[in-house]
């Protein structure tokens, strides 16, 4: 192939549907690497938090006195129920 065809891209002798073809092909993988590692990091924090919730949810109930700790406990349970612990 030659320049004179209008196909050869940078004088190295590949044709442009190649060239366009590994173009393509390096994208895919960059977005799907991309989309791999992210759902990784969401899954790593995730358990980061599970392992924070089930340290501080307490399975001794608050005095039941003191509204405030019950509503705090409360939340923090079902924080843990959302998050799969």
């Amino acid at each position: 192939m030659t320049e004179e065809d209008g196909i050869d891209v940078d004088g190295t002798g590949r044709p442009l549907a190649w060239t366009l073809l590994i173009a393509f092909a390096a994208t895919v993988l960059i977005a799907v690497t991309t989309i791999w590692y992210t759902n990784y990091s969401i899954a790593r924090s995730n358990q980061k938090w599970c392992d924070l919730l089930v340290a501080v949810d307490n399975p001794i109930p608050p005095d039941p006195n003191n509204a405030r700790a019950v509503s705090a406990a409360k939340k923090l349970h079902n924080l843990r129920i959302d998050f799969g612990c």
